[in-house]
């Protein structure tokens, strides 16, 4: 009976933590629909007429309202009768916002930087696959390259462009916006579908309202500010028993209720610490009380490593057991292969016993191949109390 309830609570602990895993990566959004008909005759004059011309309909009354990206050097303005949609936020390195019109929506996207001779040759097909915001026969009304005003310190080209489509046969104005920063190693999208052109006056000035720097912006008072200069992180956790130092550049993120995926995992520990670094490698540290012995927590891990692996799309590269802060452990390597953004992670399972016994899961996820070295760095900068 006692094996049985062990490798229950496991299991149900294994199957929070794959679901994390299947969303380790930033979420990048689909090409637009094949079907779509692009209007490849306009001429520059027809594109600077058409930025040009008086609102077709009565334009919205707004104010501007800023929001700052979790960990990224990225903000944005947009019109304050749009709402944050929560299912998108800092950890997939999106900012999503639907207006009070239906299917009105703004996103604003980091993903990796192009390479300058690819983003130099862009066509308006390639800026608009860069976001799904469905329409049916979409027409090009413009596109060309634009300067971002908001850029300081960060060297970047940027495209913009606009279509026409139908929703349900009704018309809908698409503007993207694209900002290639290679030596920040970032692609910035910032797009709006606007169903009624009511916000014509918004999106004609859309560079305008995205703001970048290299260290990142915060929100006091609705206003926006630069971030404070990065410092070393140095955290600890009584309720879960541990510390931690990190480097510059890493922050502890206090407000996870928005982020992507993370939700699953309230119910299956009982706490957890979520830390982000610029480049949006993540590390997370979770806890669940559980006293069992080596063995048997050496068996109950392998018995349910396929649920530790996750879903499809994870490829278990290496496993082992070993000894990580003076207790018996688990380690595993996955690459994470599905969707456009490839991503690995090292996670390692602990049986802390002794007084306040609880497994412990700590997972680092990282982007580049060449930040896997900092595995090594994080797990010896933690001490368990």
């Amino acid at each position: 009976m006692k094996q049985n309830t062990i490798w229950t609570g496991v299991l149900a602990v294994a199957s929070a933590f794959a679901l994390l895993l299947t969303g380790c990566g930033k979420s990048q959004t689909a090409a637009r629909d094949t079907s779509a008909k692009q209007n490849e005759s306009s001429s520059a004059a027809e594109t600077s007429a058409a930025e040009e011309t008086s609102p077709a309909v009565e334009q919205a009354d707004f104010q501007l309202k800023p929001y700052a990206m979790d960990g990224v050097g990225c903000a944005v303005e947009v019109p304050d009768s749009f709402a944050a949609d929560s299912s998108r936020a800092a950890i997939s390195g999106h900012l999503s916002f639907n207006g009070t019109e239906t299917d009105d929506c703004i996103v604003a996207a980091v993903y990796d930087a192009k390479p300058e001779e690819t983003f130099d040759a862009f066509q308006e097909n390639d800026l608009f696959e860069l976001l799904t915001f469905s329409t049916t026969l979409p027409q090009v009304q413009y596109f060309r390259e634009t300067e971002i005003p908001n850029a300081d310190g960060v060297s970047c080209k940027a495209y913009v462009g606009e279509t026409l489509g139908t929703i349900a046969g009704k018309d809908a104005y698409v503007t993207i916006l694209a900002a290639n920063c290679p030596e920040e190693n970032k692609l910035f999208v910032f797009s709006m579908r606007d169903m009624t052109g009511e916000f014509q006056n918004y999106r004609d000035k859309l560079a305008d309202h995205i703001y970048l720097n290299q260290n990142g912006y915060v929100v006091e008072n609705d206003q926006l500010k630069d971030a404070p200069e990065p410092e070393p992180l140095s955290y600890s956790n009584d309720a879960i028993g541990y510390q931690i130092s990190l480097p510059e550049g890493w922050e502890r993120l206090t407000d996870t209720s928005s982020s992507y995926g993370l939700e699953t995992i309230t119910s299956s520990f009982d706490n957890y610490d979520l830390f982000l670094n610029r480049d949006m490698d993540y590390t997370l540290i979770a806890a669940k009380s559980m006293s069992v012995s080596d063995t048997e927590f050496y068996a109950a891990i392998k018995q349910n490593q396929s649920a530790w692996v996750g879903a499809g799309g994870n490829e278990l590269v290496t496993s082992k057991e070993c000894t990580v802060l003076g207790y018996a452990a688990y380690q595993m390597v996955i690459n994470h292969n599905a969707g456009a953004d490839k991503t690995s992670s090292v996670a390692w399972f602990i049986n802390k016993t002794g007084d306040n016994p609880e497994m412990l899961a700590i997972r680092y996820c990282y982007q580049e191949d060449s930040a896997a070295e900092f595995a090594d760095t994080l797990i010896n900068s933690i001490t368990l109390q």
